[in-house]
């Protein structure tokens, strides 16, 4: 009875490796997959909805339930690599931010430019959202943990919710602990006297 229970824990620890892993890759297939980027995988409009959903689901559950017990530092290299493989979302979000001023400018054809600039920032914001997650999780328990002051977090938080500025975020949240992680190794393996 009791070689079941361990085996239990070990499939559910399993089970949340795998979708802290899947999760992930699943934002980055759902992104990829919209006919705008033509490699729609011949999905419907419904079909790809549901897909995002499911992708944006399995990312909250990873994010508040699964990676809960994750260092700072290995949040922030997840957010990291998500930013830079979702950055062609990122651009986009600056390219029509300027067609939007245009618009209001030059308004021909406007509910029509509108309702399609509508659907693009809304699949690259929501794709930015849903990565921004792990950038600004790892910045709050870094600084829980002592691991960065409070004004650096409260710089790196809102800077996750901008196109470019949260890839930039991202890197230097990684990169502060990273460097903070290497200073207390040598200083961990130094025998005390």
């Amino acid at each position: 009875i009791h070689d079941t229970g361990e085996t239990s824990t070990e499939s559910r620890r399993h089970m949340s490796k795998v979708l802290r892993i899947v999760a992930p890759i699943l934002l980055v297939i759902a992104a990829y997959s919209d006919q705008s980027y033509r490699i729609g995988f011949g999905l419907t409009w419904n079909m790809w909805l549901a897909l995002f959903a499911v992708a944006t689901a399995a990312n909250l559950i990873s994010l508040f339930w699964l990676c809960r017990d994750e260092s700072p530092r290995a949040l922030a290299l997840r957010s990291l690599l998500l930013k830079i493989v979702l950055l062609p979302f990122s651009l986009p979000l600056l390219q029509y931010s300027y067609v939007l001023v245009y618009l209001f400018l030059s308004p021909h054809d406007f509910f029509e430019s509108l309702r399609f600039i509508y659907e693009w920032l809304g699949l690259a914001y929501l794709s930015l959202l849903i990565s921004s997650g792990y950038g600004i999780t790892a910045a709050i328990r870094a600084r829980n943990q002592g691991l960065s002051n409070p004004k650096a977090t409260k710089l790196h938080i809102p800077m996750q919710f901008f196109p470019v500025a949260d890839l930039v975020s991202s890197y230097k949240l990684y990169m502060h602990l990273r460097a903070r992680d290497a200073a207390r190794q040598p200083a961990a393996a130094i025998p005390s006297p």
